[in-house]
Parts: C-alpha cells; sequence; structure tokens
C-alpha cells in the first residue's frame, strides 16, 4: 500500500509540474500575441498613412495630368483659330487673283 501511495504521489507531482509548465507556455502564449496585436496596430496606423499620402499623391497628378490636358486644348484651340483665319486669308486672296486675272 505504502508503494501505491508513492507513486499516487509521483504522478500527482508530475501532473503539477505539467500544469505548472502549461500555465507558463499560456503565459508566454499571451505575452507573444499581445505582442503581435500590437504589432498589427502598428502596420495598420502606418498602411493608412501610406494609403492616404499614396492618395494624395496620386490626386494631385490626375489633377496635374488635367490640368495639362486643358493647356493643350487651349493651344489646339488657338491653332485652329490661326488656322481658320489664314484659310480665310487665302480664300480672299485667291479671291483677288482671280479677279485680277478677270480683267
Amino acid at each position: 500500500m505504502d508503494e501505491i501511495l508513492k507513486q499516487i504521489l509521483s504522478e500527482l507531482k508530475n501532473l503539477r509540474q505539467g500544469q505548472t509548465e502549461l500555465r507558463q507556455g499560456q503565459e508566454t502564449l499571451i505575452s507573444r500575441v499581445g505582442n503581435l496585436e500590437k504589432g498589427q496596430l502598428e502596420t495598420n496606423k502606418k498602411l493608412t498613412k501610406l494609403a492616404v499620402h499614396v492618395e494624395g499623391e496620386i490626386t494631385d497628378k490626375i489633377r496635374g495630368l488635367y490640368d495639362a490636358r486643358e493647356l493643350m486644348l487651349d493651344s489646339l484651340a488657338r491653332i485652329e483659330a490661326r488656322l481658320d483665319r489664314q484659310d480665310e486669308r487665302l480664300d480672299h486672296q485667291e479671291t483677288l487673283t482671280l479677279n485680277k486675272k478677270r480683267r
């Protein structure tokens, strides 16, 4: 009977030691999960900041492209107006030339 009690006591000690090891492991895991959560929050903040920066940069570039497009359209309109005036002058000159030849 003494032998059985010793064996039970030994098993109980092993169980308590295993339980202590499990608690320590659980505390380590809790700590690591906490660190991961902090890291994830920092990463999310950085990503949000980066997204805002990139969005602002892209918006500025798109605005610049539209402004350049407007400038090009204005320039083309001026060129077309000049061409129209030149065409009118040529037509007028042709008319004068034809009138002179007829006389």
